[in-house]
């Protein structure tokens, strides 16, 4: 019985020891578990983004080839006005030679 009496601190320390340990390790399985679901909400959001980035993008290429098909088109047509006030300044020259001649004769 002195013997138990003598010992008792230190069975008490361990054991305290041990319950300290198992609810330590409790806890440590619960931050594990609990950052693995964070990590994988993290991959789950992040592919999210990934793919609303690939729509994102796609859009703006279709945004880019609308844009120079107006730029073509917008050019074509000055060049065709140009072409047709071109000819317009030729035929009016065309005239006027025409009109001065048939006013010498």
């Amino acid at each position: 019985m002195t013997r138990i009496l003598k010992w008792w601190p230190v069975v008490v320390g361990v054991v305290g020891a041990v319950v300290w340990l198992i609810s330590s390790s409790i806890e440590i399985g619960e931050l594990k578990s609990e950052t693995k679901f964070k990590q994988e909400a993290a991959a789950s959001e992040r592919s999210d983004l990934g793919e609303e980035d690939i729509r994102i993008y796609k859009r703006i290429d279709k945004t880019d080839k609308r844009v120079s098909k107006l730029r073509n088109k917008t050019q074509k047509m000055q060049e065709g006005i140009i072409r047709m006030e071109t000819n317009q300044t030729v035929i009016i020259r065309n005239q006027s030679r025409m009109l001065e001649k048939l006013e010498n004769r």
